[in-house]
C-alpha cells in the first residue's frame, strides 16, 4: 500500500531562506519609510527631552549632596530602582499591546515625562520629585520602546526589522545631538531646573504627534484573546530565554551588550569627566553632542554593514568596536576619550541584529511582537537594576586606587563576553543562507525534473564540489512526487560533498504534474521561507527549485543520512507500527502545534485555492489535498481499461472492484461492536461507505471544512504527519520531518488522522483514545495558557475525526488507480499480504470510531 504524497527520504536541519523578490523588497522599504516617517519624530522627542538632562541633572541637584561621590552613588542607586521598576512593569505593557493593541499603549511613557519633568521643575531641590521620576518615567517611557519595537515586527522581520530599528537609531543620535545644546542654551539663560521644565514640554509635543498620527499595526485577528496573569509577571522573560536554545543564546548576548550602554554608565561617564579629567558642562555636552553624531551615523550606515558584512558580521564589528572603545575610555585621558567616541560610532546600534533575530524567533515560537519585545526589554531591565550600582561601585573602587577608569575596563569584558556567546551560534541558528542551501543568486537556473537530465556539472553547482560521476537509482514511489538515491564520486583530490542525497521529481506523467502544481509551490515554500522559523527539525535541502513560469517542472535535493546508517526509518509504518512509536510522533508535532498557534508566520504560509465545485464558503477550512478529494467523486482515467463505463467516479468504481476480486483480495475485517467477521465490500464498514459517494458525499465534506474553519484556534499544520515521513536519530531519538508539500493552517486535532487512522498496530478505540489524550497534554503544555479554554480535548477529538473524514476520498482515489495493476506486479504476495493488514484495520478502526455514522450524522443535523 503507498502511503498518500510519500517521497524519499532525508536528512535532519533547515534550509536557509531563499531572498526577497525585488518587488517584495520595494514594499518592505516603503512600509519601512512609512513608520519611520510616524515613529522617528516621537523617537527624537523622547530622545532630546532626556538627553538634555544629561548635566542639568547633575546640576540641578549637586547642591543636595556633600560630595560628587555621594550623589555618585545616590544617582546610581535611583537608577538601578528605576531599572527594578522598569522590570515589573515591562511585561505588562508589552502583554497589554498584545491583547489590546500598540496604539492603545504607545502613549504612557510621553504621560509620565510630562507630568513628573513638570513637577521636578516645580519643587527644586526636593529629592521625592527625582524618586517619583525614577520610579514611573523610567519604566514608562522604556514601554514606549517596546510598544513600538513591537508595531514594527507587526509589519517587518529579519535585516528589514534591523534597518528600520537603525534609521530610528538616526533619529535618536539626532535627539543626542540636539538635546545638550539645548540645554547649553537654557542654562546660560535660566537656572538647570528650567531644562525639566522644557522636557516636560518636549513630551506633550510628542504625545500630540502620537495621537494624531500612529496607527494601529496589530490586527484584531492577531491579537492575543485575553490577558494571563502568568504571562506578565516580572520572570516572563524566562519563557522566551527556554523557547530553545538558540533564543537562550541570543538573549545572553544582548544581555552583556546592554551591560555598558545607556543608564548603567551614564552617571559614571558624566562624573568621571568632571572629576577626574575636569571637563566643565559645556565639554561635557559636547562630547554628548559627538556621541550623538556617532548615533546619527551609526543609523544612516546600518543598512549599509548589514548588507556588506550580513546579520553576522555586523554584530561581530559592532562588539568589536565598543570593545576598543570602553578600553580607551579606561585610559581616562582627553585624546582616549575623543578616539573611544570615534570607535564607537560604527558599533553604537550593536542589538539592532540579534534583538530582530530574537524577535524572528520568539514569533516563529508562537510568542506576541508585543511580548518579546516586553521580555527582551525586560531581561536587559534585570541588568540595569544591578548595572548602575556595580558601575558605581567600580568607580568608587577604582577611585581609591588611583584608577577611576575601572569602570570601562568592566564594560570592555561584557563586550568581549558578548561577542564570545554570539560566535557559538551557528549559520542555522541565525538563519543564514550557507553553500548547502539553495538561493536565487548561487543555484543554477536551468534544473533536471528527470533522472536522466541530472549531470555531473548539475551537482557540482549545487553542492558546491567538483563531481566526476553519479548513479541514481530508484528510492521511493508516491502519488505527488518520485524519490531518488544519487551515489556520487568525486574528481580525485577535489574537495568532497555528500557521498549521496536524495533527489525529489514530479512524477512522469503530464496529468499529474498539473494536478500536483501547488503541492510544488507548497514544499518549495516551506524550506524557502517556512522552514527556519518552526521549532519541528526538517530535512536538510541542498537545493530547492521551481520554474516561476512553469511550475511543474520541481526539484528538491536533499541530504541522506538513511545510507549512512544513522537514522531509523519507517517506510512500512503502514502495515503497523506500535502505538508508542505513532505516540511520540504526534507529541513531535504537538510541540509545533502549540507553539505556533497565533503565529505571525501564519500569514506567510501560502493558501492552495479550493476546487470551484465545493463552493465553500469563506470561513470554511480548504485544505490543500482536496482537489484529490473532488478527483474521487470525477470519472476515473482507468475506468474504461478496467472495463467500467467511461463516467464512472473512482467512488463508485473502487467498490465494484473490489467486489469483483474480494475472495482474491481477502480484506476480512472484524467489526468491534458486534464481533462478526466481514469481507469487504460487505458489512458495515464498506469500503468505499454509501455515506460518502455522490453529491451527499461532497455535501458532507463541505459541513467538515466549515467546522474547521470555525475553530478559535489555528496552527501550522504539517498535513501529512505519519512515520513514513520522518526519521529517528539512533544516536539522540529525535525525529527529522520529510514531505511538507501538503502543511496549511488549520486546528491542531487535524493534523493527527495520518498517523492514527491508518498505522497504529492492534488498535482500538481506547488505545487511540489514549494516544489522543496523551497528544492533548502535550499540545497545552507548548500552548498559550488559553488552549484549554479555547480548544478543550472534545473539540481536538472531533477534529481528528473529521480528518480522518476528509482524507478518506483521497485513499479511495489512491487504491482505484492502484488495484488494476496489483495481477501483474512482481511482488504480488508481499504487496497482498500489506494490503490485508492496512485495509481490514482501517476501515474497522473507521467503524468503532463512528466517523461514517455518528460523526456523518452530527454534520448532517448541524
Amino acid at each position: 500500500c503507498i502511503p498518500f504524497l510519500m517521497a524519499g527520504p532525508s536528512a535532519r536541519g533547515a534550509a536557509a531562506a531563499a531572498e526577497p523578490s525585488a518587488e517584495e523588497n520595494a514594499r518592505m522599504e516603503a512600509r519601512s519609510n512609512e513608520l519611520v516617517a510616524i515613529i522617528g519624530p516621537a523617537v527624537f522627542l523622547n530622545v532630546i527631552s532626556g538627553a538634555m538632562l544629561w548635566t542639568a541633572r547633575q546640576a540641578a541637584v549637586r547642591p543636595m549632596f556633600n560630595s560628587a561621590i555621594e550623589m555618585t552613588v545616590t544617582l546610581t542607586r535611583l537608577g538601578s530602582l528605576g531599572a527594578l521598576m522598569e522590570f515589573l512593569i515591562n511585561p505588562v505593557v508589552g502583554k497589554l499591546s498584545d491583547v489590546y493593541g500598540r496604539r492603545a499603549l504607545i502613549y504612557w511613557g510621553n504621560l509620565s515625562t510630562m507630568i513628573c519633568r513638570f513637577l521636578l521643575f516645580s519643587n527644586p531641590g526636593k529629592l521625592w520629585p527625582l524618586l517619583l521620576e525614577q520610579i514611573l518615567t523610567i519604566p514608562l517611557v522604556t514601554s514606549f520602546f517596546t510598544v513600538y519595537r513591537a508595531a514594527i515586527s507587526d509589519e517587518l522581520d529579519g535585516p528589514n526589522y534591523a534597518k528600520t530599528q537603525a534609521k530610528l537609531g538616526a533619529a535618536a543620535g539626532l535627539g543626542v545631538i540636539c538635546g545638550p545644546l539645548m540645554s547649553m542654551a537654557i542654562m546660560r539663560k535660566a537656572t538647570a531646573a528650567h531644562c525639566f521644565l522644557a522636557s516636560s514640554v518636549l513630551s506633550a509635543l510628542s504625545l500630540t504627534h502620537l495621537l494624531r498620527t500612529f496607527p494601529e499595526t496589530l490586527r484584531k485577528e492577531h491579537r492575543k484573546p485575553s490577558l494571563n496573569l502568568s504571562e506578565v509577571q516580572p520572570l516572563s522573560f524566562l519563557q522566551l530565554l527556554n523557547a530553545s536554545p538558540t533564543l537562550k543564546k541570543m538573549m545572553m548576548v544582548i544581555g552583556l551588550q546592554t551591560a555598558s550602554e545607556g543608564r548603567n554608565v551614564t552617571d559614571v561617564l558624566s562624573i568621571f569627566l568632571q572629576n577626574d579629567l575636569n571637563w566643565g558642562f559645556t565639554a561635557i555636552n559636547s562630547f554628548v553632542t559627538m556621541y550623538g553624531f556617532a548615533l546619527v551615523l551609526a543609523g544612516l550606515n546600518v543598512k549599509r554593514m548589514i548588507n556588506t558584512f550580513g546579520l553576522r558580521g555586523f554584530t561581530t564589528v559592532s562588539n568589536t568596536v565598543n570593545f576598543i572603545s570602553m578600553m580607551l575610555y579606561s585610559i581616562g585621558t582627553d585624546w582616549s576619550m575623543a578616539a573611544g567616541g570615534l570607535f564607537l560610532a560604527p558599533g553604537s546600534r550593536k542589538r539592532d541584529a540579534v534583538e530582530s533575530l530574537i524577535m524572528k524567533r520568539g514569533t516563529a515560537a508562537g510568542l506576541g511582537g508585543g511580548f518579546i519585545s516586553g521580555a527582551m526589554m525586560n531581561w536587559r531591565s534585570t541588568v540595569n537594576v544591578v548595572g548602575p550600582s556595580v558601575f558605581g561601585t567600580l568607580y568608587a573602587a577604582g577611585s581609591a586606587r588611583k584608577f577611576p577608569g575601572l569602570p570601562f575596563l568592566f564594560a570592555a569584558a561584557t563586550n568581549l563576553a558578548a561577542q564570545a556567546v554570539f560566535s557559538t551560534l551557528t549559520d542555522d541558528d541565525l538563519g543564514i543562507a550557507t553553500d548547502d542551501a539553495s538561493s536565487d543568486t548561487d543555484m543554477p537556473s536551468v534544473f533536471p525534473v528527470r533522472p536522466t537530465e541530472v549531470t555531473p556539472d548539475f551537482l557540482s553547482a549545487v553542492l558546491k564540489a567538483k563531481v566526476k560521476g553519479m548513479r541514481i537509482s530508484p528510492l521511493g514511489a508516491g502519488f505527488v512526487c518520485d524519490a531518488h538515491r544519487c551515489d556520487i564520486e568525486y574528481r580525485d583530490g577535489a574537495a568532497a560533498g555528500p557521498p549521496t542525497v536524495v533527489l525529489k521529481m514530479p512524477k512522469d506523467n503530464a496529468a499529474a504534474r498539473e494536478l500536483c502544481t501547488p503541492f510544488f509551490k507548497l514544499e518549495a515554500a516551506w524550506y524557502q521561507d517556512i522552514a527556519t522559523y518552526v521549532p519541528i527539525t526538517s530535512a536538510r535541502a541542498h537545493g530547492v527549485f521551481l520554474d516561476p513560469k512553469d511550475p511543474t517542472r520541481f526539484l528538491l535535493v536533499l541530504e541522506d543520512l538513511v545510507s549512512a546508517g544513522e537514522n531509523d526509518s519507517f517506510a512500512s509504518w503502514n502495515i503497523g507500527s506500535p502505538p508508542q512509536l505513532i505516540q511520540s510522533v504526534v507529541c513531535d508535532l504537538a510541540r509545533m502545534h502549540g507553539q505556533m498557534i497565533d503565529s505571525a508566520v501564519l500569514d506567510r504560509v501560502q493558501r492552495v485555492p479550493p476546487p470551484a465545485e465545493f463552493n465553500l464558503s469563506p470561513g470554511c477550512y480548504a485544505p490543500p489535498y482536496l482537489g484529490f478529494a473532488l478527483a474521487a467523486y470525477r470519472p476515473c482515467a482507468a475506468a474504461v481499461s478496467c472495463g467500467f463505463p467511461q463516467e464512472t467516479p473512482a467512488m463508485e468504481m473502487l467498490g465494484a472492484m473490489i467486489e469483483q476480486d474480494k475472495d482474491f483480495l481477502q480484506w476480512d475485517y472484524t467489526d468491534a461492536k458486534t464481533g462478526q467477521t466481514f469481507r469487504l465490500p460487505d458489512g458495515p464498514c464498506a469500503f468505499p461507505h454509501p455515506t460518502m459517494l455522490g453529491e451527499d458525499g461532497k455535501a458532507i465534506l463541505v459541513k467538515a471544512c466549515a467546522v474547521l474553519g470555525s475553530r478559535k484556534v489555528q496552527t501550522l499544520l504539517h498535513g501529512d504527519g505519519h512515520p513514513g515521513n520522518l526519521f529517528r536519530s539512533k544516536s539522540t531519538n529525535e525525529f527529522t520531518w520529510i514531505d511538507f508539500q501538503g502543511y496549511s493552517v488549520g486546528p491542531p486535532g487535524l493534523d493527527l488522522a495520518q498517523a492514527l487512522a491508518c498505522g497504529v498496530d492492534g488498535c482500538s478505540r481506547d488505545v487511540i483514545d489514549g494516544i489522543v489524550r496523551e497528544y492533548y497534554e502535550r499540545l497545552c503544555e507548548h500552548s498559550p495558557p488559553s488552549l484549554s479554554r479555547d480548544y478543550p480535548f472534545e473539540h481536538c477529538w472531533e477534529d481528528f475525526l473529521l480528518g480522518c473524514l476528509l482524507w478518506y476520498p483521497a485513499y479511495v482515489l489512491v487504491h482505484t488507480l492502484s488495484l488494476p495493476t496489483i495481477r501483474t506486479d512482481p511482488e504480488i504476495d508481499a504487496r497482498l499480504a500489506g494490503y490485508r493488514c492496512t485495509i481490514p484495520r482501517y476501515v474497522a478502526l473507521l467503524g468503532e470510531l463512528g466517523v461514517m455514522t455518528e460523526l456523518v450524522d452530527r454534520l448532517n443535523n448541524n
